[in-house]
């Protein structure tokens, strides 16, 4: 049985470890590995996976939650190069919305249906959902994303606006059908909270989409197994540790229904989605953004090894998931 109690202590006593700007690293391990109790209530403490790249890696033994914890590093010192985000992520993402959007139109067949694309990062989703009859609202914190969807919001019969969930949404935007997380809760660092202002911004017959990594996947756990052998660089990638937004959450279907309960959600459907696409793979390998010769030939072999990795990956566990949750109603 959940214990929603100590889940909210988990994240709660999680974020000061988060905020403190360049804590000593011995001070990270020890607030992280010892102190934390168990998100699900369940005694004990978290197990470390260890160090990845200044952060710690650690894992709730009974419901299969994975955070990351530590100070934020220096932006200036991260590279990431949002240049290939279009070539790496356009086709895969677009094939994900077009299975979420088919499954919102059987949850709300008539109009009007209003949806809030929380991070709508450059309006993939929320151009799509125009074009299927949604009354689209998309909430983006990155400069260079905003950009590109607030120059063509009014073409594509969108409304945007640059700023964090919920605080930065204008006063005179209305409740929601449906509010959805595109591969954004996996980043941020109090998702009960963020849960529980979501109810606040939902129609009576409201629901949560997300799209988002997952624990239980392929990939996921073959960089745990490398990384127990001492091979730290897969998990670094698939936590993105040197990106500047890493993924502070690594959700198993157990941890994320958990989590669900606690913050007053049902969830109504997990399904698993396609993780990678050979036609994005070599640009997905140079958002890196290493420019030396030897970064470059990397960055090939391992858009390559990519690609030929996502032809088989649709006959493994993917490391990515559709969500919907339903709040609890009395």
């Amino acid at each position: 049985m959940l214990d929603a109690g100590g889940l909210q202590k988990w994240v709660e006593t999680r974020l000061p470890v988060a905020a403190v700007s360049n804590p000593p690293e011995s001070s990270v391990t020890s607030q992280t590995s010892q102190t934390l109790p168990c998100p699900c209530g369940a005694p004990g403490s978290p197990s470390s996976l260890g160090n990845l790249a200044g952060y710690e890696a650690v894992e709730c033994p009974t419901c299969g939650l994975f955070a990351l914890h530590g100070a934020p590093r220096n932006v200036a010192d991260l590279i990431l190069d949002r240049s290939q985000f279009d070539g790496a992520l356009a086709t895969l993402r677009r094939d994900n919305y077009l299975q979420a959007l088919q499954r919102l139109n059987e949850l709300f067949p008539e109009t009007p249906r209003r949806l809030l694309d929380v991070g709508c990062s450059n309006g993939w989703f929320i151009t799509m959902a125009a074009e299927a009859m949604y009354e689209s609202y998309g909430i983006e914190p990155d400069a260079f994303f905003y950009d590109q969807i607030a120059a063509r919001a009014s073409q594509v019969g969108v409304r945007v606006t640059p700023g964090f969930f919920p605080q930065d949404l204008p006063a005179d935007w209305p409740s929601f059908e449906i509010i959805s997380f595109n591969d954004v809760f996996e980043h941020l660092a109090n998702p009960i909270g963020i849960l529980r202002s979501v109810r606040q911004h939902l129609t009576e017959r409201g629901v949560v989409v997300m799209a988002l990594p997952m624990a239980n996947g392929f990939v996921f756990k073959l960089a745990r197994a490398l990384n127990r052998l001492g091979a730290h660089g897969p998990l670094e990638r698939m936590f993105q540790v040197h990106y500047p937004f890493p993924h502070l959450y690594y959700y198993s279907p157990h941890s994320l229904t958990a989590l669900a309960r606690a913050a007053g959600f049902e969830v109504v459907l997990m399904k698993p989605q396609r993780a990678l696409s050979w036609r994005g793979s070599l640009h997905r390998a140079r958002m890196d953004g290493e420019r030396t010769v030897a970064g470059r030939l990397k960055q090939t072999v391992t858009g390559l090894a990519l690609a030929a990795f996502a032809v088989v990956a649709p006959l493994l566990p993917s490391d990515n998931g559709l969500v919907i949750l339903r709040p609890n109603r009395p």
